[in-house]
C-alpha cells in the first residue's frame, strides 16, 4: 500500500487546502478517493535519528487509525522539536486536528 504524495500533489495541498494547528503537529488535508498521508519535519527540529523515529511514530498512528479518518491527502507538519514531542497524545491531537479539517474543507476542494 503506497501511503506517500508525490511532491506535484503535495504542492497541490499546499496551494489549495488550509492549515489546522495544533500544539506539537499541524495539519493540512484534501479529500480524494484514496487515503494518503506523508509527514514533513524541517531540520531544524532535530538530527536525523529523531526525526527519523518521529515519522515512524507519526506514521504509524496514522496507520493504526486509517479506519476512522476520511479518504483524503494529508500532510503533517512538526510544530516542536523531536525532544518535546509527546507520543502519548498525539493520537488524540491529531483525531482532533483531522475532525477540524474535514470540517474546514469546501466541496470544491477535493484533488482528482
Amino acid at each position: 500500500m503506497v501511503t506517500g504524495i508525490s511532491s506535484k500533489e503535495a504542492a497541490h495541498i499546499i496551494a489549495s487546502a488550509q492549515t489546522v494547528r495544533g500544539r506539537q503537529v499541524s495539519l493540512r488535508y484534501l479529500p480524494d478517493n484514496r487515503y494518503r498521508y506523508s509527514v514533513v519535519i524541517s531540520k531544524k527540529r532535530g538530527g536525523a535519528v529523531k526525526r527519523n523515529r518521529t515519522k515512524r511514530i507519526l506514521r504509524e498512528i496514522m496507520r493504526l487509525h486509517k479506519d476512522s479518518h476520511p479518504a483524503g491527502m494529508y500532510l503533517i507538519y512538526l510544530n516542536r522539536h523531536c525532544d518535546h514531542l509527546r507520543t502519548d497524545t498525539m493520537p488524540a491531537e491529531l483525531e482532533t486536528l483531522i475532525r477540524q479539517a474535514r470540517n474546514t474543507v469546501r466541496v470544491t476542494d477535493t484533488c482528482s
